[in-house]
């Protein structure tokens, strides 16, 4: 049976290769040849299993559409949007963990991140966070817990450009988030949007957002358990 609602699949690059060849083996020669444009192998392979990935995950929500037969358009901030479903999708990732976003209707976001303490620096925290983010990461016991937070709130905060499909990154310290047991609230519209963050493994944080009022989504491994 098909799920429904918001799920969130995330997958290692690195265990790609125990899945066969046939997980990869439904990527379009045009994806094919942007991985090919990578300089480095890890990002490569994070690409290519998150755009494989996503036709699996697609394929698994409406099961009468192969993988490998998803056609995708771009929205104008780079946002894919795949033709054959009725819903919405996102993808992203990073080299030790690709995730991807499915929902049966309301418009969806996602990042993924690794925690990378040369990024959590006070200019970047600067630039993107409002002042009451700010005096949130000041205020967290150690400099694991400030690491942990500063990427939650990141995460949250693409989640929602990338939902929102607009991609104003100069905004971004004017779109505060309050932040709790696991879920975000955007200030001064509470029921606007949905956002809830996650850290499927220690050195990795993943945030989901959804447009209106939604359940918390499923969040999974691939590969998918067999009942």
């Amino acid at each position: 049976m098909a799920e429904t609602g918001i799920d969130v699949w995330v997958l290692r690059p690195a265990d790609v290769p125990t899945l066969g060849s046939d997980f990869t083996a439904v990527l379009s020669a045009e994806e094919r040849a942007r991985a090919a444009r990578f300089h480095v192998a890890a990002d490569a392979q994070a690409f290519i299993a998150a755009h494989a990935l996503l036709r699996h995950a697609l394929t698994r929500r409406w099961p009468h559409v192969a993988p490998s037969a998803w056609t995708f358009s771009s929205g104008p901030h780079g946002k894919p949007r795949a033709k054959e479903a009725v819903g919405d999708c996102n993808l992203s990732h990073c080299r030790p963990m690709v995730a991807v976003a499915v929902s049966d209707g309301p418009a969806v976001g996602v990042d993924v991140e690794a925690l990378t303490p040369s990024l959590a620096t006070g200019e970047v925290a600067e630039r993107v966070f409002g002042p009451a983010e700010l005096a949130d990461l000041r205020e967290q016991p150690d400099e694991a817990s400030r690491l942990a937070r500063f990427f939650a709130r990141w995460t949250v905060k693409e989640a929602y450009l990338k939902a929102t499909g607009i991609g104003l990154h100069d905004a971004l310290p004017s779109e505060e988030f309050v932040m709790a047991d696991g879920r975000a609230q955007r200030v001064g519209e509470p029921d606007r949007w949905s956002a809830w963050w996650w850290s499927p493994t220690p050195d990795v944080s993943l945030a989901v957002c959804v447009d209106g009022v939604q359940p918390k989504p499923t969040w999974r491994w691939w590969p998918p358990v067999q009942p």
